[in-house]
């Protein structure tokens, strides 16, 4: 399967005001599983720095706090070597993820509902339908000949199940939360999963924005990938985003609502891909990030054992620095 090694370098920033008493800052790390290796983690910035993880999905984050200062300001770099490979979940690629508890991916989140016109889309498309890749399939097949991928208005880009299905518009986080309340609600789990993209015709660059995809559970198969958003902005790639992905990504974190405690720390997280926050107890809105990606040429250190990710944006800032080898 076709594969690409990369060096991200995630920074981010927050202005400390004048008498600021406390100061958080909150990093998603980039996921660690069978289709994504990180060769190493490096992180660098001010404050007080540690490595925590959310309780209920295990997503992994860094958190800096500063206590008592007047001024200045509270950032992290992160740097890594990420290989990402393309896949097919088909019962010929790795074994089932018998770590995974499906049934926690079957009840509603805060903007992933049950009931209402989600219910009633959900019993119209699988009626008749009885296991659950056949129902996986009728949901992808009807939401890619269903829905837009649009942009435009009011009301798209937070995963919103009931904005997508009233409206048959979106974005990537849209249109998949509607597909993980259909999916749920005819019993078959399915979770969320965000990351980014990477432009598949260009070796660096700048990443603007997120993406985002979910994944169905099989018994005796595991999680199974879907990418609707991209098979409907590309019909001709419709048979690949069923069941597969390609290597043009980087994932960070899985579920909704995430709490990233255990101390004072923002509100339940509708979904968690850029830093977050807070100054003395009050969410920071706009918090100052860039990622940058830069392609790894086969035989420049890539794979286990290569050169150290380049610390682009690093020097100069002081405070800590450290090495995480997953």
């Amino acid at each position: 399967m076709p594969k690409r090694t990369f060096d991200l370098v995630y920074e981010a920033s927050i202005d400390v005001p004048k008498g600021a008493k406390r100061v958080g800052l909150w990093m998603p790390l980039p996921a660690e599983n069978e289709h994504q290796k990180v060769e190493e983690l490096v992180w660098t910035g001010t404050g007080e720095i540690s490595v925590r993880e959310d309780a209920r999905y295990g997503n992994r984050f860094l958190y800096a706090q500063q206590d008592g200062r007047d001024d200045g300001r509270l950032k992290i770099v992160i740097t890594a070597r990420v290989e990402r490979e393309a896949y097919r979940t088909d019962g010929s690629h790795g074994a089932p993820e018998v770590a995974d508890e499906p049934g926690a991916f079957l009840g509603s989140n805060r903007l992933v509902p049950l009931g209402g016109g989600i219910e009633e889309e959900a019993l119209r498309v699988l009626e008749g339908a009885s296991t659950r890749e056949e129902k996986a399939l009728l949901l992808y097949e009807h939401l890619t000949r269903t829905m837009r991928y649009d942009k435009s208005g009011i009301g798209w880009g937070r995963g919103d199940a009931v904005y997508a299905c009233e409206s048959r518009a979106g974005n990537c986080s849209d249109i998949h939360s509607l597909f993980i309340a259909l999916a749920r609600t005819g019993q078959v789990p399915a979770r969320f999963k965000m990351g980014f993209s990477l432009p598949p015709n260009r070796t660096q660059g700048t990443i603007l924005g997120y993406h985002c995809w979910a994944e169905y559970h099989v018994e005796g198969l595991g999680w199974v990938p879907v990418d609707i958003s991209e098979a409907i902005k590309h019909p001709d790639k419709q048979r690949l985003f069923f069941g597969g992905l390609d290597e043009n990504r980087v994932e960070f974190t899985t579920g909704r609502d995430i709490e990233l405690g255990p101390d004072l720390s923002p509100p339940p997280r509708n979904f968690f891909i850029y830093p977050e926050g807070m100054i003395d107890g009050e969410t920071v809105e706009g918090v100052s990030w860039n990622l940058a990606f830069t392609e790894v040429e086969q035989g420049d250190g890539e794979g286990a054992g290569g050169a150290s990710p380049s610390h682009a944006g690093a020097p100069g800032f002081g405070g800590q620095t450290a090495v995480i080898t997953p």
